[in-house]
């Protein structure tokens, strides 16, 4: 049996190695030890630093302010009341001005004009050029300051009766009513008259019940009823209650008469 040439034998092998060792896996070394990495927890710290949080403004105060520290408007003055006053020539009686020539009583005893402030058990009356009402209101007119008797032993109610006069056709009585300033009043005022026999006459219906805070309220009464008879006006108040403090002001009452 005949071999091939060794030399080409030996050439094919080598070649042959050859493919084999670079298809074989190339080792590598091995990689140079790597640093450990820093903590998570202080990169975190480090990148996620906030911003410093702007600073607020205080919250604003709910609470009520002190009175102390809030300015109080002073209160309005009231205006003075508006008095409507008659034409000249045409008052034929002026209860204020001629008040201490009328007969001043309380059903029981007759009372002095000007009246005792010191003594008011019995009822009291006072003509004044001013006053003040109800509500705070300044008069500046002719006013009749009264205060009926307590009742009892001290008599009841403030009568006034006035010299005698003779009525005409268009006679009117004018009068503001009301109770003076402070004083919790509850009175019926009225308007009577003395006829000519002396008769006491109450019958015409002139009277106006008047309470604190309702006031002051104008009134007026037409008299012509009475023309051609002379006769004796008469002011009065009654308490509806308790009389101790009826304080009252006729304003400006008087009777005119229409000009001719």
């Amino acid at each position: 049996m005949n071999y091939p040439h060794p030399l080409p034998l030996l050439a094919a092998c080598c070649a042959l190695g050859a493919i084999l060792a670079a298809c074989a896996p190339v080792s590598l070394p091995p990689a140079p030890p790597q640093e450990s990495a820093a903590p998570t927890t202080a990169i975190t710290l480090a990148v996620t630093t906030q911003a410093p949080t702007p600073t607020q403004p205080p919250p604003t105060s709910t609470l009520p302010p002190n009175p102390t520290d809030t300015p109080i408007p002073p209160s309005p003055t009231p205006e003075p009341l508006p008095v409507n006053l008659p034409k000249p020539g045409t008052v034929v009686l002026d209860f204020v001005a001629l008040a201490c020539n009328a007969r001043w009583a309380n059903g029981a005893i007759n009372l002095p004009c000007p009246g005792d402030p010191d003594d008011l058990a019995e009822g009291y009356i006072m003509p004044a050029d001013q006053a003040v009402a109800e509500g705070a209101i300044p008069v500046a007119a002719p006013v009749l300051i009264g205060l009926p008797g307590l009742g009892g032993e001290h008599g009841a109610g403030l009568f006034g009766i006035y010299p005698p006069l003779a009525i005409q056709p268009g006679d009117t009585f004018h009068a503001i009513l009301a109770c003076r300033e402070g004083a919790a009043c509850d009175v019926e005022f009225g308007l009577v008259f003395i006829d000519a026999e002396g008769n006491y006459r109450h019958d015409m219906g002139w009277s106006w019940r008047h309470r604190f805070g309702g006031g002051p309220v104008p009134v007026q009464a037409d008299l012509s009823p009475l023309a051609g008879q002379t006769v004796e006006l008469a002011l009065v108040v009654q308490d509806q209650g308790s009389p101790e403090d009826d304080w009252v002001l006729w304003i400006y009452p008087y009777v005119a008469r229409a000009a001719p």
